[in-house]
């Protein structure tokens, strides 16, 4: 795990925060096994679970332009659609 220096340590704020005893304890004991610091391995995990709702949240906006895109692009099909066959021999 990177140690931070002296001056990355300037640039951190503090957060006190509640955590159900079993909570903490699994926090502890996962740090202990992982041969970290309790605090390190919680920033870690908090990263990590806002990096995962930030790929969520534009994951889904995606979906949401894609759903409107085909949805203007059937729209346009439509409106061509007699277009698209003028010329052609019938069978």
């Amino acid at each position: 795990m990177h140690t931070p220096t002296h001056k990355e340590k300037k640039a951190f704020s503090s957060l006190n925060l509640r955590l159900p005893k079993d909570l903490l304890q699994q926090l502890r004991d996962v740090s202990r096994e992982k041969d970290t610091k309790a605090t390190t391995l919680a920033r870690k995990f908090l990263l990590e679970g806002l990096e995962k709702i930030r790929q969520e949240e534009l994951r889904q906006k995606l979906v949401e332009s894609y759903q409107y895109l085909a949805k203007e692009n059937a729209q346009l099909l439509g409106e061509f659609s007699g277009v698209d066959l003028e010329g052609w021999e019938k069978e």
